[in-house]
């Protein structure tokens, strides 16, 4: 890579950048034999989950430390490890300070939401697995949950749910629910069904009526007994809150019907994820501004303004959407700009988007500025769970089509794959050439019949693979591993 310079802007010098991910993801792999390169990237990508999972605990208080542990009690101070709070409302509810932190016991499950405080840390004590958060209210396996309907293999709900159920998971994810959503206004439906009685036809099949508010599943077995744990998702955020100054480290937070992570407004500053592990997020309903009904999740999202937002060192997998995005489609009269925003040493695989992003303003004030994807490896993306989608635009990195107006965007040192004849690669649109992300020193795998993706203009159809394909500007200096047959 010595002596080049990006192709299509000279004022990235690659010789300034650090290049390791794609060198150890590659290993000895030939890159002309997609096969190996996908055998090497995998053996690469499992020691990095590994890595990241048995990630250290490594942040500085310089306020209060306080502890929760499963054992705990909710009277107590929460000051030592010894008299540890036991409950996320109770840390929700305290009075926190600005360089507080709150310690989770590793080994330990904790369910239900998290209010998060301006400039507290949110990390783990202990040995162990990281301390778990899951947006499931109880493991509905095993307890009677699932009530057998006088339709042949269809179960109701014990119990009536307000908040939409986007997700069911059997055993950890050896087994998910496909969510059928008939009859809701406005959504967009794949397929039609004459009626209620005709939605569930398959296994795994389910369907929360709005009507009585009971979850219903098609079931070909017992789904009390289908195995050792049943984990539902619902339409809310695990951590939310104030997201200035706080770092959230080393907590594994799973299975919810919206996000993971979500913070909003004007400009959301100094928000940092690292260490974490997130998993099984989203497909829940939520109306948008048109009238249209989607459904919806991503594992990490600001939407609105962002300055100094890092997502380092995590794994992330099976989002319905995104697994770390920041986003805007408006026009606020106040110009949301998003700087100074790092996505790097990231593990994200079976999500519909690995990366995504989208300012929609059209001012000029309203701009990305010293963006960075970097050191990720960005696998199977449209794999996962949310090919369940009634429309399927997939892509490792997804722009959209809108104005992205951006500075110093670059994108580099990634392994992007995609296996699924859906998926785009790259998604990179925006109304100026000038705003398109510089991209060099990745690696692309992907099938050669598939198209590419969109790299350009607002508009831009997607164009296949062919053999000009790694010498388009912009593109030449990157890599490509060319799948014939998946």
């Amino acid at each position: 890579m010595k002596d080049n310079k990006y192709a299509k802007n000279s004022q990235y010098n690659i010789n300034e950048y650090e290049f390791h991910t794609v060198e150890n993801a590659l290993a000895s792999a030939d890159v002309n034999d997609s096969t190996a390169v996908l055998e090497s990237t995998e053996t690469f990508a499992e020691k990095r989950r590994k890595e990241i999972r048995e990630a250290p605990t490594s942040v500085e208080i310089s306020g209060t430390s306080y502890y929760v542990a499963n054992d705990g009690d909710d009277t107590n101070d929460g000051r030592n490890e010894n008299a540890p709070w036991k409950t996320l409302e109770r840390v929700s509810s305290a009075q926190l300070s600005a360089g507080d932190g709150v310690f989770f016991r590793r080994g330990d499950l904790f369910r239900g939401q998290l209010i998060t405080k301006k400039g507290v840390t949110y990390s783990a004590y202990g040995t162990g697995d990281k301390p778990k958060i899951y947006g499931s209210r109880k493991n509905y396996a095993n307890c009677g949950f699932w009530l057998k309907t006088d339709k042949a293999n269809v179960y109701a709900s014990a119990e009536a749910f307000e908040q939409d159920v986007g997700l069911i998971v059997f055993d950890g994810g050896k087994e998910w629910g496909e969510k059928m959503s008939y009859g809701i206004k406005n959504y967009e439906w794949r397929g039609d069904a004459p009626s209620f009685d005709g939605v569930l036809q398959s296994d795994l099949q389910f369907h929360h009526n709005k009507e009585d508010n009971l979850v219903y599943l098609y079931s070909e077995k017992d789904p009390n007994t289908r195995g050792t744990s049943c984990e539902m998702g619902f339409e809310e955020l695990c951590l939310s809150g104030e997201g200035d100054g706080v770092t959230i480290d080393n907590l594994c937070i799973k299975y919810i019907g919206a996000h993971t992570v979500g913070y909003g407004g004007t400009c959301v500053e100094n928000l940092t994820v690292k260490n974490c592990e997130f998993g099984w997020i989203g497909g829940s309903l939520q109306p948008t501004s048109n009238g249209r009904i989607v459904r919806y999740g991503n594992a990490v999202e600001i939407y609105g303004g962002c300055r100094n937002f890092v997502v380092e060192n995590c794994y992330i997998y099976q989002c319905y959407d995104a697994g770390v995005t920041h986003q805007y489609f408006g026009n606020r009269p106040d110009f949301l700009s998003m700087e100074n925003v790092r996505y790097s040493d990231n593990v994200i695989e079976y999500c519909t988007y690995a990366i995504e992003w989208v300012n929609s303003q059209k001012e000029e004030n309203g701009i990305m500025k010293n963006i960075e994807f970097s050191h990720n490896l960005l696998l199977y993306s449209g794999e996962g769970w949310g090919v369940q989608r009634p429309y399927r635009h997939d892509s490792p990195f997804k722009g959209w089509q809108h104005t992205n107006r951006a500075e110093n965007f670059v994108i580099y040192d990634n392994v992007a794959t995609a296996r699924d004849e859906k998926t785009h690669l790259v998604v990179l649109g925006c109304e100026r050439e000038e705003y398109v992300p510089a991209l060099f020193g990745n690696l692309f795998v992907g099938v050669r019949e598939n198209p590419f993706g969109v790299y350009g203009f607002k508009g831009n159809e997607p164009f296949r693979y062919d053999e000009a394909t790694p010498t388009l500007p912009g593109l030449s200096e990157n890599r490509f591993s060319f799948i014939k047959n998946i």
